[in-house]
């Protein structure tokens, strides 16, 4: 899967599940700016999980790190990679 590709699928279910236009969701957009709790971290991390068909391990630890989208998605990917 492409960079590209899981951008699409982390921003588009970021806006759905946060109720937003995806238009109003891109890797540049920070965490904090949404008030994006752990909880609806794991909701996401959950829903991509079910969209990429691989299991994403990701703790409170790693939200914590985390400041924009696209550290999201990089940890995600990462964790793709070694899945």
């Amino acid at each position: 899967m492409s960079r590209e590709e899981l951008d699409q699928i982390v921003c588009g279910t970021v806006a759905e599940i946060l109720g937003l236009p995806a238009s109003d969701i891109t890797p540049e957009v920070k965490l904090d700016e949404h008030d994006i709790d752990s909880l609806e971290w794991a909701e996401i991390a959950v829903t991509v999980e079910d969209k990429v068909g691989k299991k994403i391990d990701l703790g409170v630890e790693d939200f914590r790190e985390l400041t924009t989208i696209g550290d999201a998605i990089s940890v995600i990917e990462r964790e793709m990679a070694n899945a």
